[in-house]
């Protein structure tokens, strides 16, 4: 957070030192960082709303937009049932449902990445109905879900 501070940005050198104490503190902790895989070409993207979803203007325009480019360039997309839904408050569907969205296309063995297609403000209302066994049998659940 302190590095991030709009009065380092006009020293450049406490950027510099900052950058510094970070690379010295990843080398004494030695974090166990797992790396996912880059998207493959022709990779297939999966889309959920765990939480907002696209159903209202601006952002169902916007979100064609964007799978128009994805398909251009090749990739396959795999779009949740919540993406377009509008039956919840604030939320795209029912908790339940965006949980079982979630657990889906994560378990969905065709889907390269999973992309949150709307907000996730309240994705916090999700989580108790995530199936967490049926995702997570090795205990470690990597989900790369990024929200655009």
């Amino acid at each position: 957070r302190r590095y991030f501070d709009l009065k380092n940005f006009t020293d450049p050198f406490k950027v510099i030192a900052g950058i510094g104490q970070c690379y010295k503190i990843i080398k004494k902790e030695k974090p166990n960082m797992r790396y996912p895989e880059f998207l493959k070409e022709n990779g297939t993207i999966g889309f959920v709303a765990p939480s907002f979803g696209c159903s209202t203007e601006p952002y169902r325009t916007a979100f064609n937009h964007a799978l128009d480019k994805w398909k251009k360039e090749g990739y396959g997309i795999d779009i949740g049932p919540n993406c377009y839904e509008n039956s919840g408050v604030g939320i795209s569907n029912t908790p339940e449902k965006c949980a079982e969205e979630l657990t889906e296309w994560y378990c969905r063995k065709g889907n390269n990445i999973l992309i949150s297609c709307g907000g996730g403000e309240l994705m916090c209302e999700v989580l108790p109905f995530v199936d967490f066994e049926r995702q997570i049998p090795s205990g470690i659940w990597d989900i790369q879900t990024i929200p655009i």
